[in-house]
């Protein structure tokens, strides 16, 4: 194969990988089709242990009783199943860390970390503080 072709499939995968998990982040849950979010913001993170981007490519969502963190798919999470919540500091960055009841833990980079925080415990009184 040629290194230019090669070159050109290796650009046009990635292309597709990026546009296509952008596309699979901003899908709405059928529970968030008929709301307007409180709050929503893409960024970047962990979903989970291992999987997670370093470009704006996770969708968080806030409403009233529940938000929805997208990535592959949406995920909804009701507050009552929020069991901690805290924001950690890496080496160059600050992480909304939010786990839940069932084990899933999310690592996200939002851009205002104590506000996202504020209104997660604000939104629900069974959000730990």
């Amino acid at each position: 194969m040629d290194s230019g072709l090669l070159t050109l499939a290796v650009v046009a995968v990635a292309a597709a990988h990026v546009v296509g998990g952008n596309y699979a982040a901003r899908r709405r849950a059928p529970i968030e089709r008929s709301r307007v979010p409180d709050y929503e913001q893409m960024c970047a993170g962990r979903v989970g242990w291992f999987m997670g981007a370093n470009y704006p490519a996770i969708r968080l969502s806030l409403y009233d009783t529940f938000m929805v963190v997208g990535f592959f798919r949406p995920m909804v999470v009701p507050y009552k199943d929020i069991v901690r919540t805290e924001i950690q500091r890496d080496l160059l960055s600050r992480r909304l860390v939010i786990e839940t009841k069932n084990g899933a833990r999310f690592r996200l980079s939002v851009k205002e970390p104590e506000r996202v925080l504020n209104l997660l415990r604000c939104a629900s009184p069974t959000v730990p503080h």
